[in-house]
């Protein structure tokens, strides 16, 4: 079995553009999770950590680190240890079809994955184990099939992000927002439907593969407050009051499950929220 640095070689060498550290970093992940998908067995031996731009070997990290953001320089062919030709085929065929993506989509790639969305914690550095990684992309007929997966969840993270921002603006738009008087939602309340959407978005990047995205319709509530509906398999209303009182409503083929908790409640129980979203 090759190792780690043999393989980067390899990549490297058949970059036309060359690589930096982080798209390096990146290739060898995807190389090595399609690898152990399509045949059983790990590409190389070493394991990768969940760091903050994603899927890292710290090796490799540090190796290239003194170029930065800059490529780096190829391999002398002559120095490339050999390999089997089905391994070189396949690391062909994926260079040809990642390299080109650039680094900061397959940082958002590689965040999106389950293996490093499951397991990363700031500063933690934490494993990423050979079978997750293969568990995960068996998801996955081809490389085409992984970029588009891969595209829809960053398509959705966009959205989350632009609901986050709005959210965050929503306590500015002050008392007369509509004809009449009305109430803008307080800072806490917009703070906590923030907090839900992002958890929102963690679970679903974290548990599933493809998974299947709600549509979000939100707003401010005229007596004071924000309104969120997920539509999806089931639909959730949630009525989040500048009263710390949330209306809750599970509506599933015709039938309607509806309770009140306070806002510490539901802070303290997004996950029990989630479950009943079946995300």
């Amino acid at each position: 079995m090759s190792t780690i640095y043999e393989i980067a070689d390899h990549i490297l060498a058949r970059t036309p553009y060359g690589l930096t550290n982080r798209e390096l970093q990146k290739l060898l992940y995807l190389a090595q999770g399609f690898h152990l998908a399509q045949t059983g067995e790990p590409l190389f031996t070493e394991d990768f950590q969940a760091w903050k731009h994603g899927p890292v070997h710290s090796g490799i990290y540090h190796k290239y680190k003194q170029y930065g953001y800059v490529t780096i320089e190829h391999p002398k062919a002559e120095l490339l240890k050999p390999i089997a030709a089905v391994t070189l085929a396949f690391i062909v065929a994926l260079t040809s079809s990642f390299h080109a993506v650039g680094q900061n989509k397959l940082i958002e790639y590689s965040h999106a994955d389950t293996p490093w969305a499951a397991k990363y914690i700031p500063d933690r550095n934490i494993n990423l184990p050979k079978e997750d990684l293969m568990n995960y992309f068996r998801n996955f007929s081809s490389f085409d099939d992984y970029k588009a997966a891969a595209d829809q969840k960053l398509a959705f993270h966009e959205l989350i992000q632009s609901r986050l921002q709005y959210l965050a603006g929503l306590p500015q738009i002050g008392n007369s927002w509509i004809s009449g008087q009305a109430a803008a939602p307080v800072i806490r309340i917009c703070q906590v439907a923030q907090g839900f959407l992002a958890g929102l978005e963690r679970r679903l990047f974290s548990n599933h593969a493809k998974p299947s995205y709600p549509k979000i319709v939100m707003g401010p509530i005229p007596t004071g407050g924000v309104g969120l509906e997920f539509i999806g398999k089931k639909v959730l209303h949630l009525n989040l009051y500048n009263t710390d009182v949330v209306e809750i409503e599970i509506e599933e083929d015709g039938h309607f499950t509806e309770y009140e908790v306070s806002l510490d409640q539901f802070e303290e129980n997004f996950a029990e929220v989630y479950r009943m979203m079946s995300v």
